[in-house]
């Protein structure tokens, strides 16, 4: 886990590379999200942590490219796709279909496009 966690601070994108018991480990991939670069790492992460509101909430937080990542259920998470949006409205497309539709987020996109 040492090593897991050395590796995805420097090179977040490391977290492919760990073995599925620390892809399922909350702390390495936080550690993997709280670096500068964590753009997609949330798709090397467990289908469980894709599913861990705090989790997702701060990885799209960091970085919105993210969201396509997370799992059904919280795309279609109102807070989680806002707090995406926040940082790069190109993501709505990534949004469950019912959120897409939403005029609230629609404008949120288009300011933050």
């Amino acid at each position: 886990k040492q090593y897991a966690l050395l590796a995805v601070q420097s090179m977040p994108t490391s977290l492919k590379y760990v073995s599925n018991n620390l892809k399922d480990d909350k702390d390495v991939v936080l550690a993997a999200i709280n670096t500068e670069d964590s753009e997609g790492v949330l798709e090397y992460a467990s289908s469980r942590l894709r599913d861990d509101y705090d989790l997702v909430y701060k990885a799209v937080s960091v970085d919105a490219l993210n969201l396509e990542f997370a799992s059904d259920r919280l795309r279609d998470d109102k807070t989680i796709v806002m707090a995406a949006l926040k940082k790069f409205g190109g993501v709505l497309e990534d949004a469950s279909e019912r959120l897409q539709k939403d005029p609230e987020l629609i404008k949120l996109a288009a300011e933050n496009s």
